[in-house]
Formats: C-alpha cells, structure tokens, sequence
C-alpha cells in the first residue's frame, strides 16, 4: 500500500518546467489576442450617422440579383428617400436604417440600422479575453495530463 501511495505521489508531482511552458504559451495566446485588436470580439467602430426609421415605398423580391428597396424617411425635419441594399420587406414596412452624415441631395444610399452598433455592449471583448483564458487553462490542464502520463494517448 505504501508502494502505491509513493508511486501515485512520483507521478502526481509536476516539473516547473513543464508548468512555465504552459504558463508562458498561454500568456503568448493572451499577447496575441490583446494585440490582435478590438475587432477580434466583435468591437467595431461604429459608422458616423444618424439611425431614422424608414418606410419602404418600393419593395424587390430576393431573387432579383443586387436588389435594392427604395425607402422614405425623415432628415433634418424633411422627407428624403434613399436606396436601401436589401430585399424581402413589404411596401410599407418599417425598417431602421443608418443614413451617413454629411448625405446630399438626391437619391441617399443608406444601410439597415445594425443592432451591436444601436444596442452594442462594451463587455464583449472583456467576455471574449476571459474565454480565452479559459481555454489556456483548459489546454495546459490537458498537457499537464498528458507529461504526467506518457502512455496516455490523445482521443481522436
């Protein structure tokens, strides 16, 4: 019994080698991934406009090729129309749309209203890191497992 218990001791005893290599890989992985940017957990700079809701006047069926909607909506206290790169909504449906600053006169081309950047949260890319985290965690727990016995084979 003795035997055992030393042997089980012998086998659970990790190297710090072994231990700064994982440590080190995955403080790499977190450097990367900071470095990387805010775009890598979604954060993206927001486009300059003003979000208005919008009329559809003229609808397109989806399967007419770079369909394109015509809309109404109201800018700076008149009624404008633009063209909207989308199809499928019905002649007189409600669509938010972002119309870009500094729009002229004539035909605007606005864009669907994206919901990240109407409703977007900040704590994306901090959820994101500590995912990450997680997963160095997860992957140097596995190559622990795996120094600690060598005739152990990966599944798969």
């Amino acid at each position: 019994m003795r035997q055992r218990v030393e042997l089980l001791r012998r086998q659970v005893q990790l190297h710090w080698k072994s231990l700064g290599v994982a440590a080190g890989a995955g403080v790499l992985v977190l450097l990367l991934v900071w470095l990387a940017g805010p775009g890598l957990f979604g954060a993206v700079p927001v486009e300059q406009g003003t979000v208005v809701s919008a009329e559809v006047t003229k609808q397109v069926e989806c399967a007419v090729p770079d369909a394109e909607e015509t809309v109404k909506f109201p800018l700076n206290g008149t009624d404008r129309e633009g063209s909207l790169s989308a199809c499928g909504h019905d002649k007189g449906e409600r669509v938010d749309v972002l119309v870009p600053a500094g729009a002229g006169d004539g035909m605007i081309e606005v864009e669907t209203a994206k919901v990240m950047e109407v409703a977007g949260s900040s704590a994306s890319r901090p959820v994101g890191l500590l995912l990450v985290i997680l997963a160095c965690f997860a992957g140097a727990l596995y190559a622990t497992i795996l120094l600690r016995n060598p005739k152990a084979t990966p599944v798969g």
